[in-house]
């Protein structure tokens, strides 16, 4: 109920945050469900949304990426208008709830999984952006020229998942 009200106090009000930190609130899938429409419907979207160490499972986590994937906002740039486009900085490590494949210690099969996830959470955005009318069918399978739109966390820094893919 309170990511709820928050969402509709920014929307109703038309606020936009560059960075919303959400981190340590016992949020589950209702409130993914709300960020949705903060996702998906804001000519502003959050460059970065902090949801660590909540209650969210890989369907909700899902759910938050396809709605930013169906904002032609995404990728931003930052305020001043200037610079590359940034992609969405999501957050959502150390979840309060076991995700399937993810074993406490095993830092070389977590990682393995979570690229998997990752090129799952690529295809995902990708059918969302199409069916929006964002991307054609002739760009099944890519990004192509189109901004990044995933960033994993390297220390302090979003990284673009392109960008990482081409070092690995």
């Amino acid at each position: 109920r309170g990511v709820r009200s928050l969402v509709s106090a920014f929307t109703v009000g038309h606020v936009s945050v560059e960075r919303l930190k959400l981190h340590k609130n016992q949020i589950g899938s209702a409130g993914a469900q709300a960020l949705t429409f903060l996702l998906s419907g804001s000519a502003l979207p959050p460059m970065e949304l902090h949801l660590s160490h909540n209650y969210l499972l890989p369907s909700s986590v899902k759910m938050l990426l396809q709605a930013a994937a169906r904002n032609v906002n995404y990728p931003r740039r930052l305020s001043d208008g200037v610079g590359q486009p940034m992609p969405l900085w999501l957050r959502v490590e150390q979840q309060k709830v076991s995700w399937s494949g993810f074993v406490r210690g095993n830092e070389q099969g977590n990682w393995s999984r979570a690229q998997d996830m990752i090129t799952s959470a690529t295809e995902w955005m990708m059918a969302a952006r199409r069916e929006a009318g964002m991307l054609s069918n002739a760009s099944q399978g890519s990004w192509g020229a189109s901004p990044a739109m995933l960033c994993l966390a390297n220390g302090s820094q979003c990284r673009s998942w392109r960008a990482l893919k081409r070092r690995l």
